[in-house]
């Protein structure tokens, strides 16, 4: 197995770049959110790693598709249309205005319509943007998106793919045990499945530096009396979950392990609690 390397990630110098690639990310959402068939579980509204960065995957749009892309390489946001149609917008320091206006001209041009409502869209505040943090963002993504993937890969049940959620801007694989949550509606899945969620957070509300992190739904009386690895903890301050922060993996010898280590031991804490 690939030994991976984790670059830093100190939030102090790059949280500028991070809100605005959240934005980026935020707008990519609404246009797969818009088009794409419903999914369950808001799978219809997440993004995927690329070595370039994030898409959206490919989008119907009627009888015909596209795939938008922001690519950290060229620092480019990127639209492919199934009719041959290509165009791009450049990623630079600019109002979220000017930004959500410059994709709905090229969506237009490509005879696709898309508008973006909300204060969110239509902010005169600029957003910054350093080409070496997001490029530094983009290594970080794929080596975690590499490991949630093996990771991901030892599931025999139902799981999500690896994917993220422009909202909360994680990436995030979720276990489903297959067991209905007594009490909930069998027809509402966002409740009524007995799931494990396993992410990647650049820092939040919660915790302010990057972590990863493993939730249980519903969450187990008895999970946070688990064992975890080494400076891995639980966090129950408004969400009760296992942490690992990433810095951990910044100077491990084998970061990969390290990471796998997390994730199997969370997910067999989880896993017993839930069955017990």
């Amino acid at each position: 197995m690939t030994a991976y390397a984790f670059p830093p990630l100190d939030i102090s110098n790059w949280e500028p770049t991070r809100d605005t690639l959240h934005y980026f990310a935020r707008v990519l959402g609404r246009i797969r959110q818009h088009y794409a068939p419903e999914q369950k579980h808001w799978w219809m509204g997440t993004l995927y790693v690329t070595p370039a960065g994030l898409t959206t995957s490919s989008v119907p749009i009627g009888g015909s598709s596209i795939q938008v892309t922001i690519n950290l390489h060229v620092h480019r946001l990127q639209i492919v249309h199934s009719g041959g149609m290509t165009a791009s917008v450049r990623l630079a320091a600019q109002s979220h205005a000017s930004f959500a206006a410059s994709v709905v001209d090229a969506l237009d041009k490509m005879g696709v319509s898309m508008r973006f409502a909300g204060e969110r869209f239509e902010g005169e505040s600029l957003l910054p943007y350093h080409k070496k943090s997001a490029e530094t963002y983009r290594n970080a993504l794929v080596q975690v998106d590499n490991v949630f993937k093996q990771f991901r890969a030892g599931f025999r049940e139902e799981s999500s793919p690896v994917h993220v959620f422009p909202h909360h801007f994680d990436l995030a694989v979720t276990w489903f045990s297959g067991r209905r949550v007594p009490g909930q509606d069998p027809d509402n899945p966002e409740y009524a499945d007995e799931q494990m969620t396993f992410g990647f957070v650049t820092g939040d509300g919660s915790i302010a530096e990057p972590y990863f992190y493993a939730t249980a739904y519903p969450t187990p009386e008895a999970y946070t009396k688990q064992v975890l690895p080494a400076q891995a903890y639980w966090f129950t301050d408004g969400w009760t979950g296992a942490v690992l922060p990433y810095d951990v993996l910044v100077s491990a010898e084998n970061p990969d392990r390290r990471l796998l280590d997390f994730l199997h031991a969370a997910h067999r804490a989880g896993k017993k609690c839930l069955e017990a």
